[in-house]
């Protein structure tokens, strides 16, 4: 029933992820593993804090790929080897090695049929652990989950843990896919299964569906979006503890202002002596006397315990009021961190993003670099052109003597590196020039004509190789004959 409408709800489904200190969610070491482990066995100070007076951690239920019972159930390392053995997982990865979520269904369900920590004999206790592990098979991968467990020496009930590693395709092993497990992608796929953008929503909706097809159709999802700050069990027991206190502390306090606002208790009537009274008038005085004394002194006792009473009751109801504000203040400074631990996890993403893009951006420029430099390189190492192995057959020079003649009858005069014309006192170095007293062309014109022929990397040999000569590069038009 709820406390506010008082109308009777119908049971909720909900999945928490199980969170450690300092570590967020999820198990992403053997250290977390362990530590699950020894919580797992009491062995922890939380552990024992939480067990109830008198309760035996061995009578929990306990599953596990190590096997049935207290001891196998709760070796979850041993379980998780298991797994991956059975799975041909080789290597843990970079990712986080397993989920541990509780898995969750209303207290009040489960009692209709029975105590809710009675695993064994509340059949509805079962129902729940079978199906909580049924569907995380179901939701992310089969053959997932390597551990279930089913506290019944707390206080509470209704939570099953279930520990999982779902396993995908390794896609950057392209030559020969390999197994790895993927607690992100497995989430990211069941996110987009249920049109959420967030997986932790996408966990409910699942559960919740889940929950209504195989345990009953009354089971609704847990409240969307709530901004209810996440309290861990000490703290949630601390504050129903306070709100019951609160409560009792009013109950009595209604209690008294009912009692002093109820009508004074009647004064007793003086019934009128009989004749024997009238002959003993004194006896009869006395017992009247009496009488009243007695009622006055019944009020008198009543006045002075409702005034003690209002006193100790107000105090207590001050006091109560004191430790409620103080679970409310408690509640809002943990909201309070975990909205700043949210905003520093956003920051510290926006911070990877931009290492990773400032990252991406190096490898393109040394990339680039590389590039530059191997271009650079073979430019170093191509030879300049020859003039007369190379050059001249291009050019049609035909050798005669000592000269190279051209088809319109011109003279040169060519050795690998320099040329000359005799006949109008022209000379000069290199393929480049030779090409533009030749062939009457523009510096730009030369050189399309040699790249065209020989490729842009012996061109470039070329000019390098005319600069280290310390040589002008010749511009502007063709070299002219005197008198043209």
């Amino acid at each position: 029933m709820s406390p506010i409408t008082g109308l009777v709800e119908p049971p909720k489904a909900a999945v928490r992820c199980v969170t450690r200190k300092d570590r967020g969610a999820h198990i992403k070491t053997f250290a977390d593993l362990t530590s699950a482990q020894s919580h797992a066995r009491r062995q922890d100070k939380k552990g024992k804090e939480r067990q109830r007076p008198g309760a035996d951690a061995t009578e929990n239920y306990f599953w596990s790929l190590a096997g049935e019972g207290f001891k196998a159930g709760t070796d979850y390392v041993a379980a998780f080897k298991e797994h991956k053995r059975r799975h041909a997982i080789a290597s843990d990865g970079n990712g986080a090695l397993a989920m541990h979520l509780l898995v969750i269904v209303s207290k009040g369900w489960l009692a209709e049929t029975g105590d809710p920590r009675d695993w064994q004999g509340n059949p509805r206790v079962r129902q729940l652990v079978e199906e909580a592990r049924r569907w995380a098979d179901e939701a992310f991968g089969r053959d997932c989950v390597w551990a279930v467990r089913y506290d019944a020496d707390e206080d509470g009930a209704g939570n099953v843990d279930i520990l999982c590693s779902p396993v995908r395709v390794d896609g950057r092993a392209k030559a020969r896919p390999k197994l790895k497990i993927s607690v992100n992608k497995a989430l990211q796929e069941l996110a987009r299964r249920h049109g959420r953008q967030k997986s932790y929503s996408a966990l409910q909706d699942s559960w919740a569906e889940h929950a209504r097809q195989h345990l009953d159709a009354c089971i609704v999802r847990g409240e969307e979006a709530s901004k209810k700050p996440h309290l861990t069990p000490e703290e949630y027991k601390a504050k129903v503890a306070a709100e019951q206190e609160l409560e009792a502390a009013r109950l009595k306090h209604e209690e008294v202002q009912r009692i002093l606002e109820a009508p004074p208790p009647a004064i007793p009537t003086i019934a009128p002596p009989t004749l024997s009274e009238r002959l003993a008038p004194d006896r009869w005085i006395a017992e009247q006397n009496s009488r009243l004394a007695e009622a006055a002194g019944q009020a008198a006792v009543r006045m002075a315990a409702s005034d003690h009473e209002r006193r100790r009751l107000a105090a207590e109801l001050d006091q109560a009021r004191t430790l409620s504000v103080s679970a409310d203040k408690i509640a809002r400074e943990r909201d309070l961190a975990r909205m700043k631990a949210e905003r520093l996890s956003d920051d510290l993403k926006a911070e990877k993003d931009a290492s990773a893009r400032l990252k991406a951006e190096r490898a393109d420029a040394l990339r680039k670099s590389e590039a530059l430099a191997a271009e650079i390189r073979e430019i170093l190492e191509a030879p300049a052109l020859d003039l007369v192995e190379e050059v001249a057959p291009e050019l049609s020079l035909s050798p005669a003597g000592p000269f190279h003649l051209a088809e319109d009858g011109r003279r040169f005069v060519l050795d690998a590196e320099t040329w000359g014309e005799p006949d109008v006192h022209a000379s000069g170095v290199g393929a480049i020039s030779l090409v533009m007293q030749v062939l009457r062309v523009r510096l730009e014109q030369a050189i399309r004509w040699l790249t065209e022929r020989f490729g842009l990397v012996r061109v470039q040999a070329e000019i390098a190789a005319v600069a280290e000569l310390d040589v002008p590069a010749p511009g502007g038009d063709a070299p002219r004959q005197p008198g043209l």
